[in-house]
Parts: C-alpha cells; sequence; structure tokens
C-alpha cells in the first residue's frame, strides 16, 4: 500500500477534483464533499498546520488516491477512489489513519478517550471495515438526523 503523506498546498486543486469524482461515482455516498475540504482547512484548522492533520495518499501517477484528515478530538476520516472502495486498500488506509489518530493522542491539550471513525450507516462496505478493525457503532453519533411529520396541523412558520 502506498504510505499517506503530509498535505502539501499544491494538493488542493487535485484532492477537490478527486472528492468532485468520489461524489458524482458514489451518488454522494461519501459523507466529505469539496466544501467539507475548503471549510476543514481554512475554518477547523485555522492556525494549525494542515500536513499534521491531512495526508495524500497518492497513486503511481502522482494523482491522489485519496486522503485521510486527523483531528486533535479523537476523530478521523478516510476517503478513498471509489475504485478502491471495501478492498485492501481502503482497509489498510483505515487502519494507518486510526493508528496516526491513537498516536495522536500523546500531542493534544485534551487527551481523547475513544477513537472515532467517520462513517455513515447506509454505506455497507466501509462500516464493514471498520468493524474487521474492531470499531462499533457509537452509541450517541456526533450528527443525527431528524425527522417530523408531515401533517395538515403544522404551525405556519412566523419570522
Amino acid at each position: 500500500m502506498p504510505q499517506p503523506r503530509p498535505y502539501r498546498f499544491d494538493d488542493l486543486p487535485h484532492l477537490l477534483d478527486l472528492l468532485g469524482r468520489i461524489n458524482a461515482a458514489s451518488g454522494l455516498l461519501c459523507d466529505f464533499h469539496p466544501g467539507d475540504l475548503s471549510h476543514h482547512l481554512t475554518n477547523i484548522l485555522r492556525g494549525a498546520d494542515p500536513a499534521v492533520y491531512f495526508h495524500v495518499l497518492d497513486a503511481p501517477d502522482g494523482e491522489p488516491l485519496g486522503f485521510v484528515e486527523l483531528s486533535k478530538w479523537g476523530a478521523f476520516d478516510v476517503v478513498v477512489h471509489p475504485d478502491h472502495r471495501g478492498g485492501a486498500l481502503e482497509r489498510d488506509t483505515l487502519a494507518w489513519a486510526a493508528a496516526a489518530q491513537s498516536a495522536m493522542r500523546a500531542r493534544v491539550e485534551k487527551p481523547f478517550e475513544h477513537l472515532h471513525a467517520y462513517g455513515m450507516d447506509i454505506d455497507p462496505m466501509r462500516s464493514r471495515l471498520l468493524m474487521e478493525l474492531g470499531f462499533a457503532p457509537d452509541p450517541a453519533p456526533y450528527m443525527a438526523l431528524t425527522i417530523r411529520p408531515l401533517a395538515a396541523d403544522d404551525p405556519v412558520p412566523v419570522l
């Protein structure tokens, strides 16, 4: 498996292109979209070195196959090209990311107690790989979808 390397500023257009292709190929079954990348680099990591938190996985031709995002709070995400979803490359990259995120625990001000791997419950390939690596569903997920039934007596919105 190619080893993830630290992010460089000239990676940005290539990663944005990769994310666009991944989202188009997956029918948006990717928990990361191009806007997320820009948001994470400019807002979430404000003042931090992105090379510490983002790592790029290069193909032999130099184009990105995917990337890893680490965090200060114990959560990580892995994005890989659709041709490599569910296989050894994705599994090995998830394992690398878990080890790198675990090692980061010693370098943060407030050590985290658990590793959190981003994944969507409608993504069986990612769920299977994470479970193979010892992860279990989070009993209190960070983000939740809320629903409300549509009824005739719904209140009229007022500003």
